[in-house]
């Protein structure tokens, strides 16, 4: 068994603004995620949640549930609905409806090596992403810092706050 405290030590992120162009337009789109996970329950939702909101979910619509924890077999599961950003072609902008102008923001996340190479393969292709760097194993393991992307997020709101 894998202490929780040792899978996942302060899992933060820190963002900064990217250097790009601002105005794209967009519409927020839905998009669910089924987690299943093995000996390490009492958090995982919280950090689930967490890096969700980091990557650019909409905070008013975010659901994340944790399933049969602790299940008999070991396994339990998250099952999170959420919102993100997903650019528009220009044509369709009128069409689609709602549109709002977003940016291209830098984000990185820190925790886990393990976990942020799951966020990789599970969670981040459902987000508009650009520029993806997955830090190599040594790295991660001496800084805790694993994943580096351009999220497409919200003009106007501040940083880890869509």
């Amino acid at each position: 068994m894998i202490a929780l405290g040792v899978l996942f030590p302060s899992l933060s992120a820190s963002a900064q603004e990217a250097r790009s162009v601002t105005g794209i337009p967009a519409a927020w789109t839905q998009r669910q995620v089924h987690i299943v996970y093995s000996d390490f329950c009492n958090s995982t939702y919280d950090h689930v949640r967490s890096v969700l909101l980091q990557l650019g979910a909409r905070r008013s619509d975010l659901v994340v549930s944790e399933l049969r924890c602790p299940a008999p077999n070991g396994a339990a599961s998250i099952d999170a609905t959420f919102s993100v950003l997903a650019p528009l072609d220009p044509a369709a902008r009128n069409a689609a409806g709602a549109s709002i102008d977003a940016h291209w923001q830098t984000v990185q996340l820190q925790g886990s090596c393990i976990f942020l190479f799951y966020v990789a393969r599970k969670i981040l292709p459902l987000f508009a992403t650009r520029n993806v760097k997955r830090i190599p194993w040594d790295f991660c393991a001496k800084y805790h810092l694993g994943l580096r992307a351009d999220i497409l997020m919200p003009s106007g709101s501040p940083p880890g706050h869509p």
